[in-house]
């Protein structure tokens, strides 16, 4: 059965109406997190979830407080729906064309930016699978940059120490791309380097980050294996 469409404003929703609206969404790994289908927007003949996390604590509490959100930082996903066989409606990745149709109904400019990040995020991993497969790693490498761009602009998790190797990265002659890997907020860095320009890279990149951040960084060299193989 479809999802009713809700046009009322999220904050004037029913404490029950909240509990029905109340979506879990679970990863490859089994992996759940839990959302409130804030609004459902009809564009064209396709609907538009927007859906807020929660935590998922608040589901359980007897005086659930799911729809008291002052804190625009919050996860928020832009969705299309389209229903199964058995008409349940299931959340499927927009493209980048259906987000920019939709954004203006999302309620902040910081939730803007996190969607954002998100829905163009996966479209720009279509994209590497697509790079790769074709063999070109310039393109590869080119979304490696812009991955980086929306994940200090936008989603906001890099930091001054990712900021400084990447930046200073991209000024090396022979980096195809560079990025921030991992949960950010510190860490590491991954770099596709021409292999004649790996130790120019490590010298001038070490340099630059040094002099800025008042510590050296580590650099480690590898290479690509042949991966998992079935031993006689």
């Amino acid at each position: 059965m479809e999802k009713d469409i809700k046009n009322a404003e999220f904050d004037a929703m029913t404490e029950e109406e909240i509990q029905d609206s109340i979506v879990v969404l679970t990863d490859d790994e089994g992996n759940e997190s839990y959302f409130i289908e804030e609004m459902v927007l009809p564009v064209g003949d396709k609907q538009f979830a927007i859906l807020v996390g929660i935590n998922e604590d608040c589901c359980e509490d007897e005086e659930c407080h799911c729809h008291d959100h002052e804190d625009e930082d919050e996860n928020v996903i832009i969705a299309r729906i389209e229903f199964n066989e058995e008409g349940e409606p299931e959340y499927v990745a927009p493209t980048d064309e259906e987000f920019e149709a939709v954004k203006e109904n999302v309620k902040s400019d910081i939730r803007i930016q996190r969607a954002k990040h998100a829905v163009y995020e996966n479209q720009r991993t279509v994209k590497a699978v697509e790079a790769l497969q074709n063999n070109d790693v310039t393109l590869f490498g080119e979304l490696m940059n812009a991955s980086h761009v929306s994940l200090r602009d936008d989603y906001e998790v890099t930091g001054i120490e990712l900021d400084t190797l990447v930046e200073e990265a991209w000024k090396v002659e022979g980096v195809i791309g560079s990025r921030m890997t991992g949960a950010g907020f510190g860490g590491c860095t991954v770099s596709i380097v021409k292999d004649e320009a790996v130790e120019n890279f490590i010298a001038q990149v070490g340099k630059a980050y040094e002099e800025k951040i008042g510590y050296a960084a580590d650099f480690y060299v590898v290479e690509i294996g042949d991966g998992p193989q079935k031993l006689a």
